[in-house]
């Protein structure tokens, strides 16, 4: 799988590390230095590693993928993307009709992007764009594109 920054999780605890220093990592995370020079430590070349959280943290959303929970693995990849203005979305060609025919898709577009000026309008009413409504806003919007890759796929479908 291709990221858009080429880090593995030892290496973005390496360089946090060096970056926020032992005492700030230990008040962020309450492990002892010990714990996160092993979460640090290059597997390849350390006999002693240990898992780190962000290593914890995707088999805990691939564990709720396999068990159907996509939905919740997808809200906590936000909740973790949100301090950064950031937002995960599906690449794209992921997504797959869940209708198998354009017209459908196309009025669930229809929907989505009437739920998105919704969502602005009301985020708008009062003049002020407040944190909660930009998410919605982006949600909206990220829900918009994903049915907007079903339509491209329901109309692009080779039929079998």
């Amino acid at each position: 799988m291709r990221y858009r920054y080429q880090y593995q999780s030892h290496q973005i605890f390496h360089i946090a590390r060096k970056t926020l220093s032992d005492g700030r990592m230990h008040e962020i995370f309450g492990r002892t230095t010990r714990y996160m020079q092993m979460w640090a430590a290059d597997p390849r070349h350390c006999g002693v590693t240990r898992r780190n959280v962000l290593d914890q943290v995707a088999l805990f959303l691939d564990a709720l993928d396999d068990h159907g929970r996509r939905d919740v693995a997808h809200a906590a990849l936000d909740l973790l993307a949100a301090p950064l203005g950031l937002a995960v979305v599906e690449k794209d060609g992921t997504a797959t009709s869940d209708k198998g025919c354009p017209d459908l898709e196309l009025a669930d577009l229809a929907v989505a992007i009437g739920e998105l000026g919704a969502r602005i309008r009301e985020a708008r009413k009062d003049g002020r764009l407040e944190t909660t409504e930009l998410i919605r806003i982006r949600n909206a919007h990220d829900k918009a594109r994903h049915e907007l890759d079903q339509l491209l796929d329901a109309g692009t479908r080779r039929e079998p």
